[in-house]
């Protein structure tokens, strides 16, 4: 079922927001529109680490980091970033 999703970024104004795709997880939602806020030539990112991922749980809230590889496999983590769903999703 869709969703919608909304990603506040920490010291930032502003927010992107959206509605899932049928069929679509909050991991690729999230991922997709991430991606929308970037600049084109910026590498792509993964999660890192979610306060919740193991299971659901029933919250609309979760706290979320991504990362991406440089050139040397290096990991580089962007800032933590808080998403809410509607329904929940976690």
């Amino acid at each position: 079922m869709p969703f919608t999703m909304t990603i506040h970024s920490v010291g930032k104004t502003g927010s992107k927001s959206g509605k899932s795709k049928t069929g679509e997880t909050w991991e690729d939602f999230l991922l997709r529109l991430y991606h929308e806020t970037l600049p084109s030539q910026e590498p792509r990112r993964r999660i890192v680490f979610s306060t919740y991922h193991e299971f659901e749980v029933g919250s609309a809230t979760n706290m979320v980091i991504v990362a991406s590889d440089n050139s040397l496999d290096d990991e580089r983590q962007d800032p933590p970033v808080f998403i809410t769903t509607d329904p929940p999703q976690f």
